[in-house]
């Protein structure tokens, strides 16, 4: 039987590094360059919902505010998949 690790389980957000020489995706400290996809800002935070923050000057809608990701889960949980 396999054990079924998360990353989460591996990885120290405040170190930004993975136990066991676990490998760490680029820009996922929350930490990337904000940038603008299809006309809406994506703000590197891989989040569903807003956390109010403000990243080089850039702020983020409030705190909660759903992003684009929430919305297409949304409708898959709607569609019943």
């Amino acid at each position: 039987m396999l054990a079924s690790t998360a990353y989460s389980d591996i990885y120290n957000w405040q170190t930004q590094t993975a136990a066991g020489g676990g490998y760490v995706a680029p820009d996922t400290s929350g930490e990337g360059t904000v940038s603008t996809v299809d006309g809406v800002t994506d703000y590197c935070d891989q989040g569903i919902f807003s956390n109010g923050s403000n990243s080089g000057g850039t702020t983020e809608p409030a705190a909660d505010t759903p992003f684009a990701p929430y919305y297409a889960i949304e409708m898959v949980v709607e569609a019943g998949w």
